[in-house]
């Protein structure tokens, strides 16, 4: 059993005049969880949840849609992936506009259809873009080991994967919160100690529960009267203090972590696919030169690091809604701009 660490000091009340606690919830299905089961207002007159940089689909590199719609353009080359990134604009596109044109975009549901795929396509370049953090970066990790033992050198990755704390690290600055909030499956891979030495290092307590109502509430109860750093583990999650030695070993394996340049809109280390399994890196083997890089309309970027809100935007609930996203943040179900629209009213 997963133990509470550290010692709760309760938050003392002061008559009339108490500040909310600021929680920052890493984790955008939880933050849909929290909006979506009336959670912000059952705890409307004590805290205020601030959305964190969990969104998979909004965690890439400036070109990084760009460059995936540019590379769907090419000849002999299929894009298998998810359905939620068919919608994303990129390089004066989307995936799906490309699909209609007649490009080959495949929708996937797990990596190891793309493998299959790749099995049985063995004549075309098979593109599977990759963003998330550790825990999908193991299984991409994986899926170009076990490409390369079985000879499949047209499967590739457009790799976009990212350290999950590097990340809540660089909006830290944008966002004042005295509390985080991490989901179990974020922190699987990393493990609960990683973690603890975190928010330790930052002075704030943290909780890791599961996304149904009632796990939230009861690490939201923790958090809300917790001042002094301090971790709560939902009892119903056995987590590892050193994490998952064996996807640690898979990432370490097949990717270096190497520093932000001037296309990562957050300026933190990501993971890039190591020299030796450059065979499956689709950024070196499909190298698309010529892309639009001009910055669309959309200030997702912004709205991630806690810069602006989406009712700052121009386009909120106009131009763009989760039919026509002009960007991740629209397009992807953990994204703050979908959430935004479906549940909250103005």
């Amino acid at each position: 059993m997963p133990a509470i660490k550290f010692t709760e000091r309760s938050n003392r009340m002061q008559t009339g005049n108490k500040r909310k606690k600021r929680i920052l919830v890493v984790s955008g299905n939880q933050y849909r969880a929290i909006k979506m089961h009336g959670i912000t207002k059952r705890f409307s007159e004590s805290v205020e949840f601030i959305y964190g940089p969990g969104c998979v689909l909004c965690s890439g590199n400036k070109d990084f849609f760009h460059r995936l719609v540019a590379i769907s353009k090419q000849e002999n080359v299929i894009i298998a992936t998810g359905d939620n990134y068919l919608k994303i604009p990129g390089n004066g596109s989307t995936l799906e506009k490309e699909r209609r044109k007649g490009r080959e975009i495949r929708t996937v549901y797990t990596i190891n259809d793309v493998l299959l795929l790749a099995k049985h396509k063995r004549r075309d370049k098979i593109v599977f873009p990759a963003l998330g953090f550790e825990t999908m970066a193991a299984a991409t990790a994986a899926a170009i080991l076990q490409a390369k033992v079985a000879g499949l050198f047209n499967f590739t990755v457009l790799n976009g994967h990212r350290p999950l704390l590097d990340l809540v690290a660089s909006v830290l600055p944008f966002v004042k919160t005295d509390a985080l909030l991490f989901s179990p499956y974020d922190v699987t891979v990393l493990g609960t100690g990683v973690v603890e030495t975190f928010v330790s290092k930052n002075k704030m307590p943290a909780a890791i529960p599961g996304d149904e109502p009632e796990q939230l509430h009861r690490a939201i109860k923790y958090l809300e009267k917790q001042d002094s750093p301090g971790m709560y583990v939902d009892p119903q999650f056995i987590l590892k203090a050193e994490g998952e030695i064996k996807s640690q070993q898979l990432i370490n394996e097949v990717f270096e972590t190497v520093n932000g340049d001037e296309k990562d809109i957050f300026k933190t280390p990501y993971y890039s696919i190591a020299s030796m399994y450059t065979l499956h890196d689709a950024e070196k083997r499909l190298p698309a030169t010529h892309y639009q890089t001009r910055e669309n309309a959309c200030p997702c970027h912004d709205i991630i690091k806690g810069k602006n809100t989406p009712f700052q935007c121009r386009y909120f609930k106009k131009e763009c809604n989760p039919l026509n996203p002009l960007g991740p943040c629209m397009a992807s179900r953990e994204g703050l701009c979908q959430i935004e629209f479906l549940y909250t009213k103005e």
